[in-house]
């Protein structure tokens, strides 16, 4: 099944917004300051618009360009090749992930938006950062969470 540009789109926004919400409020509750102190604390909801949901939205628009291509061929296989893809799906998003997190961390401090617009120093703080996120000890943990579980909800709009 072939998807129109703006369906394409809005398919993918709402397999962004609707795993990062969910993610976001399992880490809302563990940190346990409560939702409204969190989010309205400086820079917050910035981060999480400029930072989150663009990175994120731009990894699934990516992965999920080809999947047309792919869960055709998936349809058609075993249960053990399907959960193969689900893997290397899912690795190749949070490797994708991991990248533009880089360059964004980078155009952050090329554009004085932060890192005192020093790119060495943005570049060095993404493994720290990418680590937490791992732990779930930041909002880029939130990203990083609901990229990869961002294909199971956008497999439902495939078939």
């Amino acid at each position: 099944m072939r998807v129109g540009t703006l369906s394409f789109f809005w398919h993918v926004f709402l397999a962004t917004i609707v795993p990062m919400f969910v993610v976001l409020l399992v880490y809302l509750f563990s940190i346990r300051i409560g939702f409204f102190r969190f989010i309205t604390l400086d820079g917050v909801m910035n981060q999480i618009i400029k930072n989150g949901f663009t990175v994120t939205f731009i990894v699934n628009c990516l992965a999920f360009s080809y999947y047309p291509i792919v869960v055709d061929k998936l349809a058609k296989g075993s249960l053990k090749r399907s959960l193969l893809f689900i893997l290397l799906d899912t690795a190749a998003k949070l490797l994708l992930f991991i990248v533009i997190e880089f360059a964004v961390f980078a155009l952050f401090a090329v554009s004085d938006q932060g890192f005192n617009s020093d790119s060495v120093a943005a570049v060095k703080a993404v493994p720290p950062t990418i680590a937490a996120a791992i732990r779930f000890e930041n909002l880029t943990g939130v990203y990083l969470y609901s990229v990869a579980i961002s294909s199971f909800r956008f497999t439902c709009f495939t078939q």
